[in-house]
């Protein structure tokens, strides 16, 4: 997952959610570029997947990869703004995991929810309806961790998926 901004232009933007396909390292060992995917949206990253089309051909990348190179940032360290440090860093996270807070805005082919009978059904409308087809929700229904209260079982399981539009 981005964590800030690159390209808002091009999708590049904090919350896009990506799989990684090879990651560029320097003589060093350091890491140079990550060249995630975006297979869910292929418009994010299509003006820069163009300018880097030539070079990613040559390293053999996936043509459906985007470029994410070190980015540098100052930050004061103190309040009169007298104490700077410099941090190079790829705003990238593992996004294996996500809040149901995180993920608003977002969609994804799959779903994968443990359902928790303290979540209540407007939370449990934001988990369903991030799923962009009937079929991943439906996985979300085979991977639920039913809690002990029969109530709460029959609420969640005999729902109707199509409700969640």
């Amino acid at each position: 997952m981005i964590t800030s901004n690159i390209d808002v232009t091009d999708g590049l933007a904090n919350g896009a959610v990506g799989k990684i396909v090879p990651v560029e390292t320097n003589d060093e060992g350091l890491v140079k570029t990550i060249w995630p995917e975006f297979p869910d949206l292929p418009q994010i990253g299509k003006k820069s997947r163009c300018k880097a089309a030539g070079y990613a051909a040559e390293i053999n990348v996936s043509r459906m990869a985007v470029p994410i190179v070190l980015r540098s940032s100052n930050i004061s360290l103190n309040n009169n703004k007298t104490i700077f440090v410099k941090r190079s860093h790829v705003p990238l996270v593992c996004a294996c995991d996500t809040t149901i807070h995180k993920s608003q805005g977002s969609t994804y082919s799959e779903i994968v929810y443990g359902y928790d009978r303290r979540h209540s059904q407007s939370l449990l409308y934001v988990v369903l309806s991030r799923a962009t087809s009937i079929e991943g929700r439906q996985k979300i229904i085979r991977h639920f961790t039913i809690a002990e209260d029969d109530r709460h079982q029959q609420l969640i399981c005999k729902r109707n998926l199509n409700d969640f539009h």
